[in-house]
């Protein structure tokens, strides 16, 4: 086996471990577009399974295996893991044919059972991670030993230990998310577990979570299986905790990532609802959501110990510290409009998205009767200049936001009007569908309507119109 940088080494510490017996696995580092060309386990040149990869830069390294080996890892972590369901269901039937009741050990399992929950046992579930999709068993077992070794350093007081064991347990996780093959990256049951490893690092000692490692981890995901619905619901879950906190500066460095993650993948439609996350801040109610999964999550664990902050209060959560005009005005008007307009989109998603942050932008910091009325929306400037709350007009912020908006909108619906009256078209939205009439005196010249370029900005302009149309319909 190819000797490892050591601190590659550390990341795949896990993967080893099961593997050690095996040597045709090749560690291979090539850059980030060679990696992304490689298709799944028995696809292309290489027919080779690929289980991960650790992104550094534009640089990735791909962990290679022969289906021999591939097999050879399943064999082995199945037979025992298959011997382990095997002693615990011979122990229940001899302690049932004997007429005794087994008693409850400190995991809530049998004090028999928790006796059989071998080291062995735990790299068997990792080589079954490894190899299988969804196996609930194996993964409620891994969990299982997960408990027990935090517990037996929680009685020994070696909260680094713990500390580090968690992190073992992310690299893994990361290993696991960023492969090629999809029903691994694509597991509802791994993206839940990376949750429950988030939330226990995160009581332990929040100094420990990486969030570049994170947030490198979820976009590598979805660059190597796009619309990844388990990856995105992560994000969401886990920007909303950041929002709880207040932690503008994580929140910043989420936004510049999914920002440009978002500009490079405009089809991509759950990126662009993170992106409005990231702007328009979460309402208390979606927020008092995620702290109740939070705290039952945490009290699945069943870690009574001082070192927890537990449990977490969704009140404390406040909608209105979280609302920042400054911050949202800009990244609208000065980053994602100034973006658009420098390109000739046509995707409907990318409209639809800037539609919908300037609706909630002009609700909730432009229109003076919530602001007086509606407790839940913001005190947004109030909390720069409270002395507007009445002279609301004479605000300047406000007046340059209200007129960048009327500007906007100004300026699509001249665009479409051109665009109409220079094609002599008239596009008509029906169910959400497009379609356009066109004037019988420019039917002389058919190839017109076939250009390519033509067909793109009638997407474009069917867009807008849809936009215009939902704006009108619904707000005005």
């Amino acid at each position: 086996m190819k000797q490892l940088n050591e601190n590659l080494g550390e990341i795949v510490w896990q993967f080893l471990d099961v593997v050690k017996t095996c040597d045709n696995i090749v560690f291979e580092v090539v850059s980030q577009h060679v990696f992304d060309s490689i298709g799944d386990a028995g696809e292309g040149t290489r027919s080779h399974s690929i289980f991960g990869i650790i992104a550094e830069n534009d640089t990735a390294i791909g962990i290679y295996l022969s289906k021999p080996v591939y097999l050879l890892i399943f064999k082995q972590s199945h037979d025992r893991f298959n011997q382990y369901l095997a002693e615990k269901r011979l122990q229940r039937e001899n302690s049932a044919a004997a007429g005794s009741v087994l008693s409850a050990g400190p995991l809530g399992e049998s004090v028999q059972d928790e006796l059989l929950l071998t080291d062995d046992v735990f790299y068997a579930t990792i080589g079954l991670m490894l190899t299988t999709y969804e196996y609930h068993t194996c993964l409620n077992v891994h969990e299982l030993m997960l408990k027990k070794y935090i517990k037996k350093h929680l009685n020994d007081k070696n909260y680094l230990s713990i500390i580090t064991l968690l992190v073992k347990e992310l690299n893994l996780l990361r290993l696991l998310l960023n492969s090629k093959l999809s029903n691994i990256n694509k597991s509802s049951s791994l993206w839940l577990f990376l949750k429950k490893l988030y939330i226990l690092l995160y009581n332990f000692d929040s100094n420990y979570l990486n969030y570049p490692f994170i947030i490198e981890l979820i976009l590598q995901s979805c660059r190597v299986h796009p619309y990844n619905y388990y990856a995105w619901s992560f994000t969401k879950w886990l920007i909303n905790f950041l929002y709880y906190n207040n932690d503008q500066k994580l929140l910043s460095l989420f936004y510049t990532k999914f920002n440009k993650f978002s500009h490079s993948h405009i089809n991509d439609n759950s990126s662009w609802s993170v992106l409005y996350d990231l702007i328009i801040p979460p309402k208390s109610s979606v927020v008092l959501f995620t702290i109740t999964e939070y705290n039952s999550i945490l009290a699945s664990y069943n870690l009574n110990s001082d070192v927890f902050s537990f449990p977490l209060l969704p009140q404390n959560y406040n909608y209105r510290n979280s609302l920042n005009f400054q911050l949202s005005y800009q990244r609208i008007f000065h980053e994602q409009i100034t973006w658009l307009e420098t390109f000739n989109f046509n995707t409907f998603i990318v409209w639809n998205f800037i539609k919908n942050v300037l609706i909630n932008f002009e609700k909730i910091y432009l229109n003076p009767q919530q602001l007086i009325k509606d407790k839940d929306k913001i005190v947004h400037l109030l909390q720069i200049q409270p002395q507007y709350q009445v002279k609301f007009p004479n605000n300047k912020e406000i007046i340059q936001a209200t007129k960048d908006l009327s500007d906007f909108w100004s300026k699509i619906k001249d665009s479409l009007k051109t665009f109409e009256s220079k094609n002599q078209i008239e596009i008509i939205i029906k169910n959400g569908y497009s379609t356009n009439s066109i004037d019988p005196n420019t039917l002389n010249n058919p190839k017109k309507y076939q250009n390519y370029i033509y067909q793109e900005d009638l997407k474009k302009f069917s867009n807008i119109k849809k936009i215009l149309i939902w704006k009108e319909k619904f707000l005005e």
